[in-house]
């Protein structure tokens, strides 16, 4: 039997209370959390163990002490505790859980605080986000009105199809949404691109009324749930009336926009209370006020579209993309384009901007085309908005099936030149528009911790397998490793590489032969950024032996600490890296042969000089001063050159032409 039972349609019924409470228990889509039968109903089928509210269950692991804490959750009153999972760990419901008197024993109570940083909502979530065939078949999966149908999905091929998603992350999620004001109903819409185009105002308090109207009428529900769903405030008293005239063009042509942005407050306040606008009070129009005194309707604003939950360069780039612009005053909305591979665990909160500017940015790699972030974003795509792409690409040739990456976008900014000369086969216009790099503050670390010698000179290279083993080349710098010393001598190489066995298990094989042959420290696992930065500064000096880079990060990171830095003198780096700040090595160009790499017919990239690499090797630790003294001059140099300000300035003045109309 489903999880949902007798449809609403069958009940023959008279009207009531009571009787409209039977008919919500046996609806479908009013799937009852508090009900913890049926809570283990699902459960069952989907072949996980039920709740348990025996304390001793939770000794087990995470997931034993996440079912009793759900269980606790049911039989305990919601007005109690309206927020018990959203508010964590440091909670009044986990509290409660953790005090003396709830028969946890210690090792009970450690896995509890466990259960409450295992991020099940952003776990759960991942599958929901990333696929929009499920967004499209269960829209209101996240609300009462749709969870049990999601939910009978799950346990019938949801197991199958979504391995990675435990049902019990899925019932915590579902959980922590029925806690929010609109009990679901804002991130749904925040994920439903059709959603957005009908009611781009849906989250203003001239949105939200008709807006819950709407979906209620063509999901055909209208429950009690429903009426009470009220969104979390999100914008100003500017930002909402900008998205009101977005959604209204008629209400667009006659309002005075020229008072706006000449500060003309009693214009504007007028011209509102002519409208006759319902949800208006006096402390709305007091904020208007004071931003329009302020300049707000004036201040240039971007949607940024990127990685930034996906811990890498991505995400990086993304991250001090928005860092420089706001460095300088230009507002941001920020969206996240999910993903399946691993992921930092923040929630989706502060990632789910619209598309309410005139500019969007698109900072993404070249394997990502602007038709697929925003699906996989599951963000409307504003007809009138100017689109920008900062691609990021590693080689000088693209494959033919990407040449057409530039039809959707207006302009494409390059981060470096290298990047630049291998765009112009998109036939769009490119801008050469540097990044910044700052180092953010981290815990130092001493090489100990690291597993490293202290009495050993330390070089290291970080890589992320996903990018491509040949093309980041740890096995030509084994090899120019092992020619530059000899076993015995108090240097030591580490390399830095975050775990990816199961998707490249020929290169993992070949990669620890080599290390372990040349006894090569490797550093097998993720880190947050924090702590790869502690692990850069620990080490002595940085070696990148790649065969090309779209812009060399690390390098730049390194460089910032006052680290000697040595690199190919091949593609994106050379844009910050010269002979008088670090040290590169020769090279000559080869075809690219390599099965693992999406390259075009006849493309070549760079082979570093083994020999070289191992001479400039060697001459850093014979006259480390010398290098010190590098390393210092790259440090003074970069911080002006890749500093969030000078980015933002070259950003902010290219947005001014492009709203000036010079193209």
């Amino acid at each position: 039997m489903p999880l949902g039972v007798t449809p609403l349609s069958l009940l023959k019924l008279p009207t009531g209370r009571v009787v409209r409470r039977l008919r919500s228990m046996f609806r479908r889509e009013c799937f009852d959390l508090d009900n913890l039968p049926g809570v283990n109903r699902f459960l069952l089928a989907a072949d996980s163990p039920p709740l348990s509210l025996d304390p001793k269950s939770a000794d087990a692991d995470v997931l034993a002490a996440s079912r009793f804490v759900l269980a606790r959750l049911v039989k305990t009153s919601r007005k109690r505790s309206p927020q018990a999972l959203s508010q964590g760990v440091d909670g009044q419901f986990a509290r409660m859980l953790l005090a003396s008197d709830t028969g946890l024993s210690q090792v009970g109570k450690s896995k509890v605080r466990a259960a409450f940083e295992y991020a099940h909502r952003v776990r759960a979530e991942r599958c929901y986000e990333i696929r929009d065939d499920l967004r499209t078949r269960f829209p209101l999966a996240l609300t009462p009105a749709q969870r049990g149908e999601f939910l009978d999905w799950f346990a019938a091929s949801g197991r199958s199809d979504e391995p990675d998603v435990d049902p019990i992350s899925l019932l915590w999620c579902l959980f922590e949404h029925d806690e929010e004001p609109s009990r679901g109903l804002e991130q749904s819409y925040l994920m439903q691109p059709a959603w957005q185009e009908r009611f781009p105002h849906a989250l203003t308090r001239f949105g939200w009324r008709d807006f819950k109207k709407w979906v209620a009428a063509e999901h055909h529900f209208r429950d009690r749930w429903w009426k009470h769903a009220e969104y979390l405030p999100r914008y100003g008293s500017w930002d909402e009336l900008a998205l009101l005239l977005h959604a209204r063009p008629d209400l667009a042509r006659t309002f005075p926009n020229r008072a706006a942005l000449d500060g003309d407050i009693a214009t504007v306040v007028n011209w509102l209370r002519l409208q006759r606008l319902p949800g208006l009070d006096s402390a709305w129009e007091r904020l208007l006020g004071v931003e329009i005194r302020d300049g707000l309707p004036a201040r240039i604003g971007v949607n940024v579209l990127g990685f930034f939950r996906y811990p890498s360069g991505l995400q990086q780039a993304a991250t001090v993309l928005v860092r420089g612009l706001e460095e300088v005053g230009v507002r941001t909305e920020i969206r996240d384009i999910p993903t399946r591979n691993a992921r930092d665990r923040r929630k989706r909160t502060g990632f789910t901007g619209l598309e309410r500017f005139p500019i969007s940015i698109l900072n993404a790699g070249l394997d990502t085309s602007c038709f697929e972030a925003y699906r996989d974003a599951g963000l409307h795509r504003r007809p009138d908005a100017y689109r920008i792409a900062v691609w990021w690409w590693e080689l000088s040739r693209l494959p033919a099936d990407w040449l057409d990456r530039g039809r959707d976008v207006y302009e494409i900014w390059a981060p470096t030149r290298f990047i630049e000369e291998s765009l112009q086969s998109l036939n769009c216009p490119i801008h050469l528009m540097p990044p910044s790099v700052e180092l953010p503050i981290f815990e130092a670390k001493p090489k100990s911790a690291f597993g490293l010698a202290a009495d050993k000179f330390t070089f290291l290279f970080a890589f992320d397998m996903n990018s491509r083993m040949a093309r980041k080349n740890p096995l030509g710098l084994i090899r120019a490793f092992r020619l530059a010393f000899e076993a015995g001598q108090p240097v030591e190489l580490a390399i830095k590489v975050s775990q990816q066995e199961s998707h490249w298990p020929e290169q993992w094989r070949e990669l620890r032969r080599a290390a372990a042959e040349a006894g090569v420290k490797l550093i097998e696992r993720g880190m947050p950024h924090g702590e790869l930065l502690a692990l850069m500064n620990a080490a002595d000096a940085y070696v990148s032996m790649h065969r090309s880079e779209g812009f060399g990060l690390t390098m730049a990171e390194a460089m910032l600490m006052g680290k000697p830095t040595v690199a190919t003198a091949y593609s994106g780096n050379v844009d910050f890296m010269t002979p008088d700040n670090s040290y590169l090595i020769d090279y000559s160009l080869v075809p690219i042969t390599a099965a693992e790499v999406k390259a075009p017919p006849g493309a070549v990239w760079a082979e570093p000089s083994v020999e070289h690499a191992a001479q400039i090797l060697r001459a850093i630790v014979d006259d480390p001063d010398k290098a010190r003294a590098k390393g210092l001059l790259a440090q003074a140099e970069l911080r002006v050159k890749l500093s969030h300000r000078a980015a933002g300035e070259r950003m902010a003045a290219r947005l001014r032409a492009i709203l000036g109309g010079r193209r």
